[in-house]
């Protein structure tokens, strides 16, 4: 599953607006705009920093099947070319 796809279906498990869920997210210390949650969830840009995925998480791990660092692996796994992930890959082997 895509990095956009978690995170959309996270935020409607959580049964959170987006204005809340930014709201949450600025308890935990980190600023998020809607407009800019929006675009992460439409695909509209690449993966957030680490920093907004740990806030994510923080906040909607409790309240969805999200789990502990998986928005910041999808960001990575999308992040990294293709070419150094499938070495990645096999090195692990």
């Amino acid at each position: 599953m895509s990095y956009q796809k978690r995170l959309q279906q996270a935020a409607i498990e959580s049964g959170l607006t987006h204005r809340k869920l930014c709201a949450k997210c600025a308890e935990v210390g980190v600023n998020i705009s809607q407009g800019y949650l929006g675009m992460l969830m439409r695909g509209e840009c690449g993966p957030a920093s680490d920093k907004i995925n740990k806030a994510l998480e923080q906040v909607l791990v409790p309240i969805s099947s999200l789990k502990v660092d998986e928005l910041y692996l999808l960001a990575y796994k999308e992040k990294i070319p293709a070419e150094a992930l499938e070495k990645l890959v096999q090195q692990a082997r």
